[in-house]
């Protein structure tokens, strides 16, 4: 079964670095781009359903915490979880993060191919009561 991975990054750099991490695995993983939050939600209204989202923080117009403001308080998107890939180490970012309920994993920049490893073999199986942690 694909795996389709969303990346919300304004970075086409970050965009280009995931890809690569990806590119060297054996897993049958498809992904998605969008470069602020309001794409991302966007595509996700007009159906897409993503296995996991890896969501940057800091972008220009929506921002990763009002992404995730609006994709929690909205039963109209199917509930992905979510990883937020952020160059942030402020305590703050992290705790405002998993204030929400699909946020299951805090990585700082830059993914590294161990990290996507363990994303995509926890959210393969899809399941909603997903508990993880990747210190």
């Amino acid at each position: 079964m694909t795996q389709i991975v969303l990346v919300v990054d304004d970075n086409q750099a970050d965009h280009f670095l995931v890809k690569s991490v990806i590119d060297d695995q054996e897993n049958k993983v498809e992904l998605s781009h969008a470069y602020d939050g309001e794409e991302a939600l966007n595509m996700l209204k007009e159906g897409l359903i993503p296995t996991v989202i890896l969501l940057d923080i800091s972008m220009p117009g929506v921002d990763g915490f009002e992404f995730l403001k609006e994709y929690s308080n909205n039963s109209i998107y199917a509930k992905a979880p979510v990883v937020m890939l952020s160059s942030s180490y402020e305590e703050k970012d992290k705790d405002l993060a998993f204030s929400y309920n699909m946020v299951k994993d805090y990585i700082c920049k830059p993914l590294k191919v161990g990290d996507f490893d363990r994303i995509i073999s926890a959210f393969s199986k899809n399941s909603e009561n997903i508990s993880i942690s990747f210190s």
